[in-house]
């Protein structure tokens, strides 16, 4: 994705404590979650999904999301505008994205 009219609201880096709970809740702009420590769920539009270290979200706006962590970690986010319309599905019909880490066997 390139974005020419992009405005950063701000970014972040935060430490999670055990069974800390984000409840839910929805933003104005995109937001990118990179969960670089920790394990837990996030659900994104009433799908759960499992996080652990070195996987990543996509929220785009207005999209509910809540997050619980089973342990402590470190996230990354960063919260943004654009203009551009930016499509992000997953399957056929999804409003928000979850990357997993997957690691190959050599």
């Amino acid at each position: 994705i390139c974005l020419t009219d992009f405005k950063l609201m701000y970014a972040f880096e935060y430490t999670i404590g055990k069974n800390e709970v984000f409840q839910t809740h929805y933003h104005y702009s995109y937001e990118i979650v990179y969960y670089k420590q920790g394990n837990g769920t996030t659900k994104i539009d009433g799908i759960t999904y499992t996080f652990m270290p070195n996987t990543f979200s996509i929220i785009p706006p207005y999209i509910e999301h809540s997050d619980i962590y089973k342990e402590s970690g470190q996230v990354y986010c960063l919260r943004f505008f654009t203009s551009n319309k930016i499509n992000i599905y997953v399957g056929t019909d999804y409003s928000g994205i979850f990357f997993e880490h997957y690691q190959q066997d050599n």
